[in-house]
């Protein structure tokens, strides 16, 4: 009886994961939210490839540096962090971005948020640098790659004015960006994707809880989600106001359950105004601390729906097994 109680209670706090993330959607569409069978990357043919797009473009481009193997040795509260739970982080964020619960390396759309045209598996902008910097370590992998003739317009669009939350909503230029991205259908793309993912959202995000001394599942999902959402500074921003008000952080002795809590509190205040829509998705993972399912639990073929905007999700444990024995 003890653990179907158990079982319902995380059940529940599963259902309500996900409510009227960045975009809606107006149709009931099962939801499946499984591990990407290459989460971890760069494979060894990426860096073979990136090694050579190195020596070979050296002399027209200026963002070689980007060209590096990700550090896939990143770990979390001192252990390596296993495929399946950071494909679990990583579309929980996807979810939210493009309200798909697998990844749409061709997704692309304006969604009006002041930050361009919104593309790849995790939401990168054209407004925003992030969309930019993917598309030119892209060209080094695939010099003629279809969405290379963009990279003046975002340059200019990089160097144009932006927000003080760096946001430029400018697509000049980029009229046929969206068919482009759609139409992309070389495997460079997406593993120019989850490359620049590890190095600009994933590593740091890790790092980041490291530092604060978090230790369960959840608080690393969110502050990865902040990452993609926010940024760098924005992320950091927001930890140091926690910090600042609460006197410490996990490391120090607060409690991680309360320190997470106002970390949501200060995000959500802030994407209230900003965003939103967007801050709803802040309520989602909320909804997985009240539930006390910090170290996400998952539980096998729990399918549920997305009706009118709001997602739910269905989580498949064990997927990288799964997955691996293909």
């Amino acid at each position: 009886m003890k653990k179907t109680l158990f079982l319902l209670i995380a059940l529940i706090s599963v259902i309500s994961i996900f409510t009227s993330c960045k975009r809606g959607n107006t149709s009931s569409t099962p939801i499946n939210i499984t591990k990407p069978a290459d989460v971890n990357q760069p494979t060894d043919t990426t860096t073979e490839q990136a090694d050579k797009a190195t020596s070979e473009n050296t002399t027209n481009s200026t963002d070689t540096a980007h060209v590096t193997t990700s550090d896939s040795n990143v770990t979390y509260n001192g252990k390596a962090v296993t495929s399946e739970f950071k494909g679990v982080c990583l579309q929980l964020t996807t979810a939210c971005e493009n309200s798909s619960g697998t990844f749409d390396y061709n997704y692309a759309e304006n969604i009006g948020d002041g930050r361009g045209i919104t593309f790849g598996a995790i939401g990168f902008t054209t407004g925003t640098y992030d969309g930019n910097e993917l598309i030119k370590y892209y060209t080094q992998l695939n010099p003629n790659n279809s969405l290379a003739k963009y990279i003046p317009a975002l340059d200019k669009i990089d160097s144009g004015k932006h927000d003080a939350d760096f946001k430029n909503d400018d697509v000049t230029g980029l009229e046929n960006f969206i068919n482009d991205v759609k139409a992309c259908d070389d495997p460079l793309f997406k593993q120019a994707q989850l490359f620049e993912l590890d190095i600009h959202y994933w590593n740091p995000a890790a790092k980041i809880a490291n530092s604060i001394g978090a230790r369960n599942n959840l608080t690393l999902a969110f502050i990865y989600d902040m990452y993609v959402n926010h940024g760098a500074d924005g992320t950091q921003d927001f930890i140091d106001d926690v910090k600042e008000d609460m006197k410490g952080t996990p490391a120090t002795g607060i409690n991680e359950n309360e320190f997470l809590s106002w970390l949501m509190d200060y995000r959500y205040d802030y994407l209230k105004k900003d965003d939103p829509d967007g801050a709803k998705r802040v309520k989602s993972y909320e909804k997985l601390l009240t539930g006390g399912n910090v170290d996400l639990i998952l539980h096998l073929n729990l399918t549920f729906m997305v009706t009118h905007s709001k997602l739910t999700a269905t989580f498949i444990r064990r997927a990288q097994d799964n997955l691996d024995k293909k």
